[in-house]
């Protein structure tokens, strides 16, 4: 058979593939509008604001707008107009910021489509004299054998300032009613997708809304997590490495390490708050009732575990009865110990460099259930069985505050049945491990350590002299490098300036650093007496600490605390 050569065939797209990629396969139009947050975020911008406007008069619309660096029109045509590009997979960083971008599919604007009959993006590119506009009016892609890449989107350039950026989305009108609930609902995404651990650096996002003004005063009080009568701290290290932490306040209770076979999911860290949810005799102080029914309230909306990717939070899991490590049906068989997911507040910390097998969906809802996913609610699971002994050892100890009129001290956990070995943890000074921008102050807070656990109060203080003002240094170099190098360099002696001398000018710089002007004024509340006491000690054999306990009151894990937070945002 003779075989000749004829005209290539190529795949070509139907209009309705809008529809099918959107709409139809993102049931939550949230979604759709965390993910223009999130483009946002690998834009740069530092200030995002979702605003709805005439929701009561029938002419209902929707402005996602940033100050990120905007598109160019090549930009535009290469990345917006394209699905599925390889962008964030070529170039994972950002350009300004350096931060890991987040999006990946390029499908959820499509979704767009789901919430409006028309959508309009306006661009103000970085640097560029003038923006443009291209409407989408998504009736087009419904036609009868319509193509996808043969739909005209119309578009229009204007002029502008060069200092002029970011990207504008306008939606409308909107297909659906938002009503109070819905918006509620929308406002709690908004906040719920950066973490209450620590919010991404130089990123806030706010949502307006006239006609339901009562959306402003909802927001995740983190006061509360203080309440927890427990909390766990579950870390796998790259090596396999799993530490398990008990607490109670500040003071950890219960500790296992031990090597575990790779998981395919880490590394990674675990935190939880265990609450209950009313009176409990091994509750060491009942809570007033108001508080009580506050804190029952907090649960019913924020209570159960997320999991937050490079700051951002991966929806479903963790939603309102969204039970996603059966907590539920594991205490079945023992209520009385294993918590209930209503119970808990508690986030999952990864990133996408260190887990890469911890992957999206097409849909962008949830992650696909891969080894690395299987794994990672292995570990989980495994943090609730060292939280179920743990507690039951440590509740076994105390006798019920009623019982005994008084509050008796929580006692260290000496033994877990067989495989389960808990040994007691001594008092640590800092726990910052995974927080320091370079590897050699863990091993300072290693050697700081064993200072405070051997109740040696002057070696303490030194090494905590050193830790806080090479920090300082750190900072002081990061934000103003050789353009203002006295404020951290002493040219005359050729070294870097003496502590005393980087706070004064910390505190004079303070309003060079404006999104942490309020880390940096507690710092410098506290380390005025920090830096009296550590100058003496330095300098005068004679004067020294007779006891551990006047460390506690230099308030060292604070201070180190404010400029790690300090340190993180200058990314």
């Amino acid at each position: 058979m003779e075989l000749k050569d004829e005209k290539p065939f190529y795949f070509k797209t139907s209009g309705r593939a809008v529809k099918i990629w959107g709409g139809e396969s993102i049931s939550n139009p949230n979604i759709a509008i965390l993910e223009m947050v999130k483009n946002a975020w690998d834009a740069d911008a530092t200030d995002v604001k979702v605003i709805f406007e005439n929701l009561k008069d029938g002419k209902s619309k929707l402005i996602i707008r940033d100050n990120g660096s905007g598109m160019t029109q090549e930009e535009f045509d290469g990345k917006w107009m394209t699905a599925a590009t390889d962008d964030k997979v070529t170039s994972p960083i950002t350009k300004k910021f350096k931060r890991p971008k987040l999006g990946s599919k390029g499908v959820a604007r499509f979704a767009l489509e789901n919430l409006s009959g028309t959508t309009t993006v306006m661009s103000k590119p970085e640097g560029e004299s003038r923006g443009f506009t291209v409407t989408f009016d998504w009736n087009k892609y419904k036609e009868l054998g319509s193509l996808l890449e043969k739909v005209e989107n119309k578009s229009q350039s204007f002029q502008k300032n060069k200092e002029e950026t970011g990207l504008e989305i306008i939606l409308e009108p909107l297909n659906e009613k938002w009503d109070l609930e819905k918006t509620i609902g929308l406002k709690m995404d908004i906040e719920s997708i950066i973490p209450p651990y620590a919010g991404p650096s130089r990123f806030s996002v706010e949502m307006i809304c006239q006609d339901f003004p009562q959306i402003e005063g909802i927001s995740l009080e983190n006061t509360l997590l203080k309440l927890a009568t427990f909390k766990v701290i579950s870390e796998l290290q790259k090596d396999g490495t799993v530490i398990h932490k008990f607490l109670s306040g500040k003071t950890v209770l219960a500790y296992l390490k031990e090597k575990k076979p790779k998981y395919t999911c880490g590394p990674l860290q675990f935190e939880y708050y265990f609450f209950y949810r009313g009176p409990s005799e091994y509750q060491e102080k009942e809570l007033d009732k108001k508080v009580q029914e506050e804190l029952n309230n907090f649960l019913d909306d924020w209570g159960g575990i997320k999991i937050y990717r490079d700051g951002f939070r991966v929806k479903p899991y963790g939603d309102p009865r969204n039970d996603w490590l059966e907590l539920n049906n594991l205490r079945i068989d023992d209520p009385t110990l294993i918590p209930g997911n209503e119970q808990l507040f508690g986030f999952i910390k990864t990133n996408k460099k260190d887990n890469p097998e911890l992957k999206d969906t097409t849909t962008r809802e949830g992650l696909i259930e891969n080894e690395a996913f299987k794994h990672l609610r292995d570990f989980c699971t495994e943090s609730i069985r060292f939280f179920k002994y743990s507690r039951k050892s440590i509740e076994k100890k105390r006798q019920p505050a009623k019982a005994k009129g008084k509050t008796e001290k929580i006692q260290h956990i000496k033994r877990l049945p067989k495989a389960e070995i808990v040994t007691p943890a001594p008092k640590i000074l800092l726990n910052f491990a995974n927080r320091y921008p370079e590897g050699f102050y863990s091993k300072l807070e290693s050697e700081l350590n064993r200072a405070y656990i051997h109740r040696l109060p002057n070696a303490t203080l030194l090494l905590a002299r050193k830790m806080i003002e090479n920090l300082l240094y750190n900072i002081l170099r990061k934000r103003f490098g050789t353009e203002k190098e006295d404020v951290w360099w002493d040219e005359k002696n050729k070294r870097i300036l003496g502590f005393g001398p980087m706070v004064q000018n910390l505190r004079s710089c303070k309003k060079d650093f404006k999104h942490d002007e309020a880390s940096i004024n507690k710092f410098l509340d506290l380390v005025g007496p920090f830096l009296t006491e550590a100058n003496k000690n330095a300098h005068y054999v004679m004067e020294y600490l007779d006891n551990i306990e006047q460390i506690d009151k230099l308030k060292i894990e604070d201070m180190v605390d404010l400029l790690l937070t300090v340190r993180e945002n200058l990314k």
